[in-house]
């Protein structure tokens, strides 16, 4: 429900994500108008049972915490009919009492399984390198590698500090600057013996950048994160 635009890149980089089910054992009620009565998700429905016994896993229903409903992954990235509230964003399906027959009628439906299908294949192209745009794919992926590569340098540093009980902060912000604080000294210091991380606080230095990650902000929201 919190989806950006669907762009190109942003369809493109969701598929490589894989969609995500949130899996736990009480989900919340909602009444349903028509009986006043209260009803909630259940994780059985994550899985299709045939009639031989073997289960399949639905990989393509989501439920949203934030909305409180269901989604299909595949119709909210290729459907072009948004002919039910699976695929619709701003909706989504929460008539409890209805999940069957109406999962079931969606997953057969000619729309979906044609977003299924483009789905599968877009991620099987994007995993072998034959989209059109493969090298501007490339460049991103190898963007996003360096962008985990220095998140977990960071992290690494904030958990030496905390494991230490070390204050993180000194009376400046900046690196480089004397009493700048343990953090950006332990980051400074890894730069000398990590190419990456040097020609990351380069620029910051320089400031020629305003991305970082290096802020107090940044490191509370990971302090809290990993608490």
């Amino acid at each position: 429900a919190t989806w950006p635009k669907l762009t190109d890149n942003i369809r493109c980089f969701l598929i490589q994500h894989g969609p995500e089910q949130e899996r736990r054992q009480f989900f919340s009620y909602t009444l349903c108008d028509f009986d006043n009565r209260k009803r909630h998700f259940s994780t059985k429905w994550y899985e299709k049972i045939h009639p031989n016994g073997e289960k399949f896993v639905r990989h393509w229903l989501l439920y949203s915490n934030k909305k409180g409903s269901l989604f299909c992954f595949c119709c909210l990235l290729f459907s072009t009919a948004k002919t039910n509230n699976f695929s619709e964003i701003s909706k989504g399906f929460c008539d409890w009492k209805k999940l069957n027959p109406r999962v079931p009628e969606h997953e057969n439906s000619n729309e979906h399984q044609r977003c299924y299908s483009d789905w599968k294949t877009l991620g099987k192209n994007l995993e072998e390198g034959k989209t059109m745009d493969s090298h501007l794919q490339r460049v991103i992926n190898g963007e996003m590698k360096k962008w985990r590569d220095i998140l977990k340098v960071i992290v690494d540093v904030i958990l030496f500090c905390a494991r230490n009980n070390l204050a993180l902060r000194g009376t400046t912000e900046v690196i480089g600057q004397q009493n700048s604080g343990i953090f950006l000294n332990l980051i400074e210091l890894i730069s000398n013996y990590y190419p990456l991380v040097a020609e990351h606080i380069g620029p910051v230095k320089a400031k020629k950048t305003t991305t970082s990650y290096f802020s107090p902000r940044i490191q509370n929201e990971l302090i809290e994160l990993l608490g």
